[in-house]
């Protein structure tokens, strides 16, 4: 599950709720604390699955990061100026289409990482 070496980051795993197999509703499989007194996933047998605890925790110098680069989010084209390209990533948020567009153009342009591109741009016809 671990891996000691200092150079890389440890393997968290999925956390899912108890008898997440037989919820048949789309989107209930996101965490939610068992509370049964009889519980084997409270309880922590082995084999019912892992429960969020503190030792998961990322190391400190990969907390905050989205694929290794530092977030830093950026809602003008002034925000672009505080981004070193080599360590950083943007998060381009509060923002409407057209300013979206020109955000997208300009960190191109600067070859900065955008960190949510795949914001859906709808075809205007």
């Amino acid at each position: 599950m671990h891996d000691n070496s200092s150079n890389t980051t440890k393997k968290i795993p999925t956390f899912h709720r108890q008898n997440y197999t037989k919820l048949k509703i789309k989107g209930k499989d996101k965490w939610k604390r068992p509370k049964g007194l009889q519980s084997k996933l409270r309880k922590g047998k082995r084999g019912k699955g892992s429960m969020p605890v503190i030792g998961f925790r990322k190391p400190k110098k990969n907390r905050y990061k989205i694929r290794n680069y530092n977030i830093i989010e950026v809602s003008n084209e002034s925000d672009l100026k505080r981004v070193n390209p080599k360590v950083d990533g943007v998060l381009i948020r509060h923002v409407g289409l057209k300013k979206y567009l020109l955000l997208v153009e300009k960190c191109k342009k600067a070859k900065i990482k955008i960190l949510n591109k795949m914001r859906k741009l709808k075809k205007r016809g």
